[in-house]
């Protein structure tokens, strides 16, 4: 008996730690569930890496016109 109440509290966390991490919005994060707004963040990082990647190639470029 303890152990069917034992599994029945944690499948009650994990679907309650799934609501709360995968679909319910969070005023914090601008009303996006944490998943998506880490996926944003990680999408946002990885824009910046490339356009500071492309400027430094267009600076390279610029100073072998010099």
């Amino acid at each position: 008996m303890r152990f069917a109440c034992d599994l029945l509290h944690w499948r009650l966390i994990v679907e309650w730690q799934t609501d709360y991490n995968e679909e319910r919005p969070h005023t914090s994060l601008g009303g996006l569930a944490p998943n998506k707004s880490a996926q944003d963040y990680e999408m946002l990082c990885r824009n910046r890496r490339k356009l500071g990647q492309t400027l430094n190639l267009f600076e390279a470029e610029l100073n072998q016109t010099d």
